[in-house]
């Protein structure tokens, strides 16, 4: 498969053409990416930590598909383990320099239709929340915009496991999280897909957000100064540092690294 090169202040994105996308109104099939990170073959191992993504170790790049593969191995074990709520959180995949909200938004609907197709999900599966489009142009000539904004996603019936929903969140911050129960009937396998749910506190409880104690973490990588936090159920929690761009464990928890946690883990 042939690969194309562009290189960015910061992290240089590698693009290479993607399965096809299931056809929902107002979107145009996109590119899937490839990113790179200084990551390198993971040296450190422990049986309850799952290890890093593994990267191209000529390029160190880092496949967007093999992240979903993961994640879609997280979610599975999470759903036979009986958890009937749970999330997957990923770094931002465009340079974040380059990044708008409309080529957010476009990046996590390309990986969630990667991600729920892997889960089983047949070709076109029913949308739900808001009809997202993007829109070019903008305010003065601005960039490139989103028609609404708020909660998306698609809908399914699995095989001996009834109603599926997988639901993404355009918005910056967490708010959209107060339209969940429309979509939530209180049966169906609910999958949260980079809605942060963990950035909730106890005055947007009081906002009427949704209780979201019972969500388990299915697959989580998030970048964190000289490093990042991973985890894919139902391993435990770890901080990655990299060293000489290769990722160094630095902590292992069974619980999520809260406030300056991760942090501290980094400069030990």
């Amino acid at each position: 498969m042939a690969w194309l090169s562009t290189s960015f202040p910061t992290i240089p994105i590698l693009i290479f053409l993607s399965l096809s996308v299931p056809s929902i109104s107002g979107f145009l099939q996109q590119p899937h990416v490839s990113i790179a990170f200084p990551l390198g073959l993971c040296m450190a191992r422990r049986l309850d930590v799952s290890s890093p993504p593994l990267t191209d170790p000529k390029t160190l790049s880092l496949s967007w598909k093999q992240v979903a593969q993961q994640a879609a191995a997280g979610v599975k074990a999470a759903y036979s383990d009986g958890h009937r709520r749970v999330s997957v959180d990923i770094p931002q995949i465009s340079s974040v320099d380059r990044s708008t909200t409309a080529r957010k938004y476009e990046d996590d609907y390309n990986f969630l239709v990667n991600l729920v197709g892997m889960l089983g999900a047949p070709k076109n599966p029913t949308p739900v929340g808001k009809d997202i489009q993007i829109l070019a142009g903008g305010f003065e000539k601005g960039g490139d915009y989103l028609s609404d904004e708020g909660l998306y996603g698609f809908t399914w019936e699995a095989r001996n496991a009834g109603q599926m929903i997988a639901v993404g969140n355009s918005e910056i911050d967490a708010s959209a999280l107060k339209d969940l129960n429309k979509l939530d009937n209180g049966s169906s396998r609910i999958l949260l897909f980079n809605c942060n749910p963990d950035r909730l506190s106890f005055f947007d409880k009081l906002m009427g957000m949704p209780d979201l104690s019972d969500v388990e973490t299915a697959y989580l990588l998030k970048r964190i100064g000289p490093g990042f936090i991973g985890r894919q159920y139902p391993q435990e929690y770890a901080v990655w540092k990299l060293s000489g761009g290769k990722p160094v464990l630095a902590a292992v928890q069974s619980t999520r690294f809260e406030g300056s946690q991760a942090n501290q883990a980094l400069q030990q």
